[in-house]
């Protein structure tokens, strides 16, 4: 299984193959190799325009080092002001078709490069979509859903923790 991470998506641990990077293998050279991109989901659709450019202030050297001066607590205020914390769910139904509208172009766009499954998180709905070229997973959440993306090997599935028991 070769995992294709977004470019720009911070790796928490171990190294990630990127846009642009050098392959670890050669993908002409694998029989049934399945590729995967995986994506939070945040700044992908068309009117995430304020986001993404709040994304490059948060994420810039200067900005960071002047974050770290201030005291955790005046820190953890702002961030959860960003947040929305008490709002995870927060669109109205017209907005979560268009939001699933949307993520089915970038998933089927990313499937015609060859990518069997796309899974991005962030918009707190569970769809399991079956594209012409690959499969499309949103992973929803574990505050209303308790649902995950299960891979056996052969198939991806979207699972909830509570209706399902997990067998390895």
């Amino acid at each position: 299984i070769l995992i294709h991470r977004r470019q720009g998506v911070r790796n928490h641990g171990g190294g990630a193959i990127k846009s642009g990077a050098a392959p670890l293998i050669n993908v002409n050279e694998c029989q049934n190799l399945i590729l995967g991109l995986i994506s939070h989901g945040d700044g992908l659709l068309s009117w995430d325009r304020s986001y993404r450019v709040l994304r490059s202030v948060l994420r810039n050297r200067v900005f960071v080092f002047l974050y770290r001066w201030l005291h955790p607590d005046i820190g953890y205020a702002i961030a959860k002001n960003f947040s929305r914390n008490d709002d995870y769910d927060h669109y109205s139904a017209e907005q979560k078709e268009q939001i699933v509208e949307e993520l089915i172009q970038y998933s089927e766009e990313q499937c015609k490069n060859d990518i069997d499954y796309v899974i991005i998180g962030h918009y707190h709905q569970h769809k399991d979509i079956q594209l012409e070229n690959g499969q499309f997973l949103i992973l929803g959440d574990w505050i209303k859903y308790h649902s995950y993306g299960f891979f056996d090997g052969e198939s991806l599935s979207l699972k909830s923790w509570e209706n399902e028991k997990v067998e390895y």
